[in-house]
């Protein structure tokens, strides 16, 4: 996605990462996760921490720390997507309830 594109997402990106804030532990991380989300999302050639944040304006240590230092809870972030994409696939497909 280029950067119109990913500024068009707007709101809807945040709303869709809040409820996997708690994956890492800290609640502060909200912003560099949203950073870094939008940095894989994004069309730089190398989806690595440092060119993410250089073209984020973001602090490179800031990001590395994001990947680093907090204890990722993966079981429940692979969990709650599950659930979250089955709910969706549900609705989609006429189960208004989500099942």
């Amino acid at each position: 996605m280029n950067e119109e594109q990913l500024d068009a997402l707007g709101a809807a990106l945040e709303n869709f990462l809040q409820p996997y804030l708690f994956c890492c532990g800290y609640t502060q991380t909200f912003t560099p996760l949203h950073t870094y989300c939008r940095g894989l999302l994004s069309d730089l050639k190398r989806k690595t921490v440092e060119p993410i944040a250089l073209a984020s304006g973001c602090a490179v240590r800031t990001l590395q720390e994001l990947l680093k230092d907090h204890h990722w809870q993966y079981t429940d972030v692979r969990q709650l997507l599950q659930r979250r994409l089955a709910t969706t696939l549900a609705v989609q497909r006429g189960f208004p309830d989500g099942r």
